[in-house]
């Protein structure tokens, strides 16, 4: 439930990076650890974006140089030892690039919604910034299998269906939390006008 704060941004903000931290500390039974949530999500981005690289036809080395310029961005770096979720959208955000990316080539598969699904609701539930990143990987998938022909149609809008219910699972409780609490499901009007 929403706690009375004088910081409204405590209680509108997406938790998903605070769920990451509350099951780390009920794990190890401290704080000592946080920063590795955000320091995981920073290697898992970069194992993504050379697994991109590789997808867009790169040898290993541009996939090593991908993964590199991504570790050693000074935002990475800096917010690898922090509580910030930036590293932890970008991680999501990234995977599902990586399932977009596969549909270029070939028909939707379920396991492929599904996780394109658990890749928007995850971001969505972490920070909702990161949701316009992400529907541009979408929407890159949604063509790709468009593209490969109309009789595909009924099948595209199925796993389309499948990703928004998915998602939709995921992020629906924070959603009817801030509904309950600000009479929006994007939480208080300040922060969505």
């Amino acid at each position: 439930a929403v706690y009375p704060t004088t910081q409204l941004q405590q209680a509108a903000f997406a938790p998903g990076g605070e769920y990451l931290l509350l099951h780390l500390r009920l794990l190890t039974g401290g704080d000592h650890a946080y920063n590795l949530v955000q320091f995981v999500a920073g290697l898992g981005a970069a194992l993504a974006a050379a697994l991109v690289a590789a997808q867009l036809g790169a040898g290993r080395r541009g996939q090593m140089l991908a993964a590199a310029v991504l570790l050693t961005a000074p935002m990475v770096v800096l917010q690898s030892t922090s509580t910030q979720t930036d590293l932890i959208v970008a991680a999501w955000v990234a995977c599902a690039a990586t399932i977009a990316l596969d549909g270029l080539r070939r028909r939707c598969r379920a396991l492929d919604a599904v996780l394109l699904g658990a890749a928007a609701g995850l971001c969505a539930v972490t920070k909702t910034t990161g949701l316009m990143g992400l529907a541009a990987v979408l929407l890159l998938w949604g063509g790709a299998q468009l593209r490969l022909g109309l009789r595909v149609f009924p099948r595209t809008a199925g796993a389309a269906l499948t990703v928004v219910v998915i998602a939709l699972l995921l992020v629906g409780p924070f959603m009817l939390r801030m509904q309950q609490v600000f009479g929006s499901p994007l939480g208080p009007a300040d922060y969505t006008a």
